[in-house]
């Protein structure tokens, strides 16, 4: 897996950090990995923040591989978006 150091901050962006990002385009990547996830940055919290550290950018991760309408069971990547999720869902 790549690390490029770059600049990155939470919803609200008040905390930033400067760190190593890496930004996988497929899960077999994540074999081993031991960084913190980083999802959509959608929350107001900054704990992905890893400052001077690595950190692995889920939002590549995006795609929806299964839904079972009959059971409800949903398997996801793990950058999916909880609006992506709703629109299969919700309907």
């Amino acid at each position: 897996m790549r690390f490029k150091t770059m600049k990155t901050s939470g919803w609200g962006r008040a905390i930033w950090a400067t760190g190593d990002v890496a930004r996988p385009e497929r899960t077999a990547a994540l074999t081993g990995a031991t960084a913190p996830a980083i999802g959509n940055r959608r929350s107001y919290g900054d704990a992905a923040l890893n400052d001077g550290g690595r950190a692995i950018d889920m939002t590549r991760l995006d795609r929806i591989l299964n839904f079972d309408r009959r059971s409800g069971l949903v398997t996801v990547e793990p950058g999916v978006p909880i609006a992506a999720l709703a629109a299969i869902c919700a309907p």
